[in-house]
């Protein structure tokens, strides 16, 4: 399983320096390092305004690992499902995880930073409310993966998702890319310990950088 240590949770470890493209590169072969020296798995945040770890799309970075390295897991820590859509999430994660090849885990996380959401214009008096949008958002992204024959509908108090009507003739539909079960894990505690979904769960047990 490689080597591990007693992290109860993700750590951000990319230390990016803001503003310097390298910075990328530099941890791409720490990634690769890390992968060599035999660590289970590395969890990658997701910041927009964190000046001193900036990451606002960590899936690049774990794509471009993914190329390069043969046995660590990767994994976002955490995607802030307030801040996305729910539709472009689940698309965007089941790909990653079928190009990962069952070196994927999925962190996720109900809240963000306080700048983070000003930024996405998400208004809010309270983070429960920044907590409610993130279940919602949860509730979309499993429903869409469990699709069947491109039909789909969601009525929530943040998220409206109807699939579209099928075009026989042009074979136009919802086309669903449901992940390959990998293991989904919330930060802290955001969201309940055990989340009950059709995937699979990750105990808390992990190596992390």
């Amino acid at each position: 399983m490689g080597r591990k240590c007693g992290c109860p949770k993700p750590y951000h470890c990319m230390a990016f320096q803001f503003f310097d493209p390298t910075s990328y590169d530099r941890d791409t072969t720490l990634l690769v390092q890390a992968d060599q020296s035999g660590y289970h798995e590395a969890w990658i945040s997701e910041h927009i305004t964190e000046t001193w770890e900036n990451a606002p799309v960590p899936e690049l970075l774990i794509a471009n690992a993914l190329a390069r390295t043969e046995r660590i897991l990767l994994a976002p820590g955490v995607t802030m499902l307030p801040l996305h859509h729910p539709v472009d999430t689940a698309h965007r994660i089941a790909m990653l995880d079928h190009m990962a090849r069952g070196r994927f885990y999925w962190g996720i996380g109900v809240r963000s930073l306080p700048t983070d959401l000003h930024l996405y214009g998400v208004e809010y008096h309270s983070m429960d409310e920044v907590r409610e949008r993130g279940k919602e958002a949860l509730e979309v992204i499993l429903g869409l993966w469990q699709a069947e024959d491109g039909h789909f509908g969601f009525e929530g108090k943040y998220y409206q998702v109807h699939a579209p009507e099928i075009d026989p003739k042009l074979g136009r539909r919802l086309c669903t890319i449901s992940p390959t079960r990998s293991p989904i894990r919330p930060s802290g505690s955001q969201l309940p310990r055990r989340i009950r979904t059709p995937f699979a769960w990750l105990e808390s047990e992990a190596g992390y950088l």
